[in-house]
């Protein structure tokens, strides 16, 4: 009986968007999900350099047509050193927020 109310799952559980924000929120500091920060070599069209971004708290967002999950990497003072052809460094470097 208990299987029709849970479509032949032995168990059902719901689980909230806060809940899993708070969650991936733990997992960020703790270090253990996503690393704070992240460099990688750049070489496109001539450019070559690095960009370094330092990330911030990941969040999820379950508003995504089925069976979708958004998750949000936000970064900011970061910045993208380039070494040829000529030396400059853009700085501080961070996400555009959307509206």
């Amino acid at each position: 009986m208990a299987l029709d109310r849970t479509s032949g799952y032995d168990m059902l559980v719901q689980i909230s968007e806060t809940e899993l924000n708070d969650q991936l929120a733990t997992a960020f500091v703790a270090g253990g999900l996503i690393p704070p920060s992240m460099t990688l070599p750049i070489n496109t069209g001539g450019v070559v350099g690095t960009a370094t971004l330092l990330f911030g708290t990941p969040v999820a967002d379950l508003d995504r047509p089925r069976p979708r999950l958004g998750l949000t990497l936000p970064f900011a003072n970061s910045q993208f050193a380039i070494t040829s052809p000529v030396v400059t460094t853009l700085a501080p470097w961070a996400e555009r927020s959307r509206s």
